[in-house]
């Protein structure tokens, strides 16, 4: 009998799928995966937990200390998840607070030695920059995808574009009107920095792997532009079908609209400002 072909999924957290809309995707893909037959391990380089008086998601890279009196960690529930739908977490074992060393990137290297893999699946450029070198040491046989979930730089040079464009002042916490200084000017530039930057480290880390994954034909057209000889795939959103009976009121009979997202992911907060400035949401 031959045996299942091998997949190592390497993700920042666990797939938080209640909590964000890449998480969810990617937590349908995995399961996708299984079913089509391939065996999937899971391996995570923070852990994730809820900041016990603000209710806030906070990360922590693993085998780090952490404040153990603030913060609850909540991967467990995770864990179970992957589990239920076929996927091997990797790191199951939860950190002792205050009883490991310090550290500003977990080591992968152990678990890359402990099986062989077809192909490593990395989510996020920032990951591949990182962790690719390692993986094409101890995994030599294997193909690497990188999954780029959106193209951050274009986000980012985007987000430097409308801020240049149309800040015309500030506004204080008493809601009060003050003139742009240079200050915030030299905001504007170092945000523009900081888009050029992550641009050049995005591609490059694209160009280490074998190919990446796009969600949109949009991004998939602007980085084919940048890397035309870089292999690009398509892995849309994906979502089950609603089980709840579809309302009977007809669209044109409806008003208002719910917005759904993670403010942690600053372009979901624009366009709550955005609905909010063309009277269309109560926020």
């Amino acid at each position: 009998m031959s045996r299942k072909p091998r997949i190592l999924v390497l993700g920042k957290t666990l797939p938080l799928h209640d909590r964000a809309s890449g998480d969810y995707r990617l937590f349908r893909f995995l399961e996708i995966l299984v079913r089509g037959g391939f065996e999937v391990d899971f391996l995570s380089t923070t852990q994730t937990a809820i900041h016990k008086s603000s209710g806030k998601v906070e990360y922590f890279v693993r085998d780090s200390i952490f404040p153990s009196h603030k913060l609850e960690l909540i991967d467990s529930r995770y864990i179970s998840d992957l589990e239920t739908i076929g996927v091997n977490p990797l790191n199951k074992k939860e950190i002792a607070p205050f009883a490991v060393r310090s550290a500003a990137r977990y080591d992968i290297r152990p678990f890359l030695k402990e099986s062989s893999y077809d192909l490593v699946w990395i989510e996020f450029y920032y990951l591949a920059e990182e962790y690719v070198d390692d993986i094409r040491c101890l995994q030599p046989q294997a193909r690497v995808i990188c999954d780029s979930v959106d193209l951050h730089f274009r986000r980012l040079a985007r987000e430097c574009n409308f801020n240049e464009a149309n800040a015309r002042y500030l506004v204080n916490s008493r809601q009060e009107k003050r003139k742009i200084g240079k200050r915030y000017r030299q905001h504007l530039i170092d945000q523009r920095r900081h888009a050029d930057y992550v641009r050049e480290a995005e591609i490059r880390a694209y160009l280490k792997c074998d190919a990446v994954a796009m969600v949109s034909e949009d991004d998939h057209q602007e980085l084919a532009r940048h890397c035309p000889s870089l292999p690009l795939l398509r892995v849309p959103n994906i979502h089950k079908r609603p089980t709840v009976a579809a309302t009977e009121i007809p669209l044109r009979e409806r008003s208002g609209c719910l917005f759904v997202g993670n403010f942690d992911h600053s372009p979901n907060l624009s366009s709550c400002v955005f609905l909010k400035q063309i009277g269309r949401a109560h926020v």
